[in-house]
């Protein structure tokens, strides 16, 4: 059975998160390249329409990708647990504080939808070291579907 978990949530705590159209302050290019094995994006960051073609009543705030119940969930950068809940919407949740982004500003990830969580608040974590699992709960949180 595929799944869709919404593994990654930005928030750029103080500021817009917008894209910029532009590409980095830096004038570096924006375009991102996918290992080959990389789980499949579902829903972009900033999309209007839902995985199922639904018109969102807001910008989509997140990344949502597609994966098999059990695949690992991992962190995208060195941080520190903020907290580890479940939560009404999301089922659970991981919120981690991966310190400032590469233009200097607050980035925290939320890693939602997710089956086992395997860290708690306080937790310091690296770099691509597992932090929980997509689970098989897409029916018991009313936004998964």
């Amino acid at each position: 059975m595929r799944l869709r978990v919404a593994a990654l949530l930005l928030v750029c705590a103080f500021t817009a998160c917008a894209p910029s159209q532009e590409g980095r302050s830096d004038g570096a290019p924006t375009t991102v390249m996918y290992p080959e094995g990389a789980p499949r994006i579902d829903s972009d960051y900033r999309s209007l329409t839902d995985p199922i073609g639904r018109r969102r009543s807001q910008v989509h705030q997140g990344i949502d990708f597609i994966g098999e119940a059990g695949m690992p969930i991992i962190a995208a950068a060195d941080g520190v647990v903020l907290e580890a809940t479940v939560e009404r919407c999301w089922g659970p949740t991981i919120a981690v504080d991966h310190g400032v982004d590469i233009d200097g500003r607050p980035l925290i990830a939320l890693y939602g939808h997710l089956g086992p969580m395997l860290v708690k608040k306080g937790d310091q974590v690296a770099r691509g070291q597992q932090i929980g699992a997509l689970g098989d709960n897409e029916n018991a949180f009313n936004c998964i579907y």
